[in-house]
């Protein structure tokens, strides 16, 4: 099932009641940002009750026998010895929600806000939280707002490349303004690597770095981040080419 004209409005209807965020991805595709797995339940239980009521009449009482409290948070069952539907801490596999009934995640892509949120500028989805050691998340914050890359890239990128400027504090997130993007504006990336983390002689500080190469050249820092360490650049421009 996708999220056709007639699932969007019963899903925008239940949204109205919630502290849910129905927007869009970077993508353009629809995506709803939720406060609690409480609002899951609650949305996926409206959900089919209006999409499918006569499915979900006939299962309601073995969700709310199996989970109490938490019924329709999760939607797969698993299967006792006897082969009935339980519970998925109880059951076995195969763990499957019931013919006629779906989950959210079928009509719509979603995520929790405690990793996911919107941009204060364009108004979609912003993934806030990082998917695997090295990701960059693409976002910034720029006057006490949160803005997303693309919109850092087309709408703020003097700004946001000015207040990393002679900062040891603050890098270049080079998944939003690359590094080819970063020589077409003049700066020039340093050869060497610096390091700090837990290992040992990885002790390298971007306050030092900056007190050295920027006596009479601005400086930027650009960054890759590990498990344990990270490894950062210089680069550098006369102060007199320093406007972008």
């Amino acid at each position: 099932m996708e999220l056709n004209d007639k699932t969007r409005e019963i899903l925008e209807s239940i949204v109205q009641n919630t502290n849910a965020t129905l927007t869009t991805n970077e993508n353009d595709e629809p995506f709803l940002i939720l406060t609690s797995w409480q609002e899951l339940a609650m949305i996926q239980r409206e959900l089919n009750k209006q999409l499918n009521p006569e499915t979900y009449y006939k299962w309601a009482i073995t969700y709310y026998n199996e989970y109490g409290r938490d019924a329709f948070q999760e939607m797969r069952f698993g299967q006792d010895e006897h082969g009935n539907p339980t519970s998925t801490t109880k059951g076995y596999a195969p763990y499957e929600v019931p013919e006629g009934l779906i989950e959210l995640s079928d009509v719509i892509k979603w995520g929790f806000d405690d990793e996911y949120s919107t941009c204060g500028n364009c108004g979609k989805t912003i993934k806030t939280s990082i998917s695997y050691y090295g990701d960059k998340p693409r976002y910034a914050i720029l006057v006490c707002d949160i803005v997303c890359g693309d919109c850092i890239a087309e709408n703020y990128e003097e700004e946001y490349i000015e207040l990393r400027i002679n900062n040891a504090k603050n890098a270049i997130n080079t998944a939003i303004i690359s590094e080819d993007r970063l020589i077409e504006l003049g700066w020039k990336k340093m050869k060497t690597r610096f390091e700090s983390g837990l290992h040992e002689g990885q002790n390298d500080k971007p306050k030092d770095v900056l007190e050295k190469f920027g006596k009479h050249r601005d400086v930027l820092f650009t960054y890759e981040t590990g498990q344990f360490d990270i490894n950062f650049w210089a680069w550098v421009k006369k102060h007199e080419d320093t406007r972008i």
